[in-house]
């Protein structure tokens, strides 16, 4: 299947401009396939959203997920560097990991994070599976802006 015509999906026309550039990247690396390969994507190409992105490794039998890359953006908010460590069991996460491996497909969500400190803020996602083989996506490229 042809993914080069694939219609822009509705959430690009509200977005943060952030994940709209990070996804028309990742939709420019799919030259007509389903997902990019992770060796297709080179970091020079978008070096100002590199604090926001994280690369998962994701492992098959069982079904595992590990932070190869995580930008400096979330170690700041965190105070943790996760780099190197296995994605903990927070369902919510996890579920969304899960979705992208099993439809093979990106994924974009919003959330309210509400601060007794602050004013609430709109909290945007969006998830890139990266596949060496086509097929079995192997990496997922998380934005959170």
């Amino acid at each position: 299947m042809d993914h080069d015509d694939d219609p822009a999906p509705e959430f690009l026309d509200g977005c943060a401009a952030e994940i709209s550039k990070l996804f028309h990247y990742w939709n420019s690396l799919r030259n007509g396939r389903r997902m990019p390969a992770r060796s297709d994507m080179d970091p020079l190409d978008i070096p100002r959203l590199l604090r926001y992105i994280q690369l998962i490794d994701v492992s098959l039998d069982p079904l595992e997920f590990r932070y190869r890359l995580v930008g400096t953006r979330l170690v700041d908010r965190l105070g943790v560097e996760l780099t190197g460590k296995q994605v903990g069991n927070i369902d919510s996460i996890l579920d969304d990991y899960r979705e992208v491996v099993s439809q093979q497909t990106y994924k974009y969500s919003q959330a309210r994070l509400t601060n007794p400190k602050e004013d609430d803020k709109v909290e945007e996602t969006v998830y890139l599976p990266f596949s060496d083989d086509g097929e079995t996506v192997n990496i997922i490229m998380v934005c959170i802006i």
